[in-house]
């Protein structure tokens, strides 16, 4: 390996990540002059079931913090400003290298063809139990849009097909999986094809 063997990350306030999206809870905008990610201005006056904090740097103003892991704003996946616990920690990372899996063989997807919603690859290097999967995000079995996993054949070919339509036109992974769930190779792709 070249370069860093170590890389330290420090940070100085915690933060939350969570893939998919935080939460959402409602906070109607006639309350607040500000809403952001998980925390806002309320409005002078104003009278809201969130709890509220005095601002240090003005105390005429309340800041309302979303409860938990909530956020005020849909799809947020990552987010910092509040009190959870996650957020008031400093952390400390250290991220090194670690061990591959050793192949003997390289394995490869060579070859995509879409009809409608069935996929077919062809891959080459060494085939034997690899099964095929499409996924909108890879490393979460849970966004697998197949009806289900198909091996590859002895001849390096598979096929998976898609059963909802509206996936059409989606950007998503092609991947083969060995018998231990790892990804051992993957290829982006647009769902029924790049052709419109």
């Amino acid at each position: 390996m070249s370069g860093w063997k170590t890389v330290r990350v420090i940070t100085d306030h915690g933060w939350l990540l969570v893939p998919g999206g935080l939460p959402k809870t409602d906070l109607a905008a006639a309350l607040v002059e500000n809403k952001w990610g998980r925390c806002a201005i309320v409005k002078e006056g104003a009278v809201t079931d969130e709890r509220t904090y005095p601002w240090y740097w003005n105390p005429n103003k309340q800041i309302a913090l979303a409860d938990g892991v909530a956020c005020y704003k849909k799809g947020e996946e990552y987010a910092h400003g509040g009190l959870s616990l996650q957020e008031c920690l400093t952390l400390e990372l250290i991220i090194t290298p670690g061990q591959l899996p050793k192949m003997e063989t390289r394995v490869e997807i060579a070859d995509v063809a879409w009809k409608g919603l069935r996929c077919k690859v062809a891959v080459e290097g060494e085939t034997a139990d690899l099964f095929l999967d499409i996924r909108t995000k890879p490393g979460d079995p849970s966004t697998s849009v197949v009806m289900k996993t198909n091996p590859i054949k002895d001849n390096g070919v598979g096929s998976v097909v898609i059963d909802n339509e509206d996936f059409e036109g989606t950007e998503a992974f092609i991947l083969l999986m060995n018998h231990a769930n790892d990804i051992v190779a993957q290829l982006k792709t647009i769902i029924g094809g790049d052709e419109r």
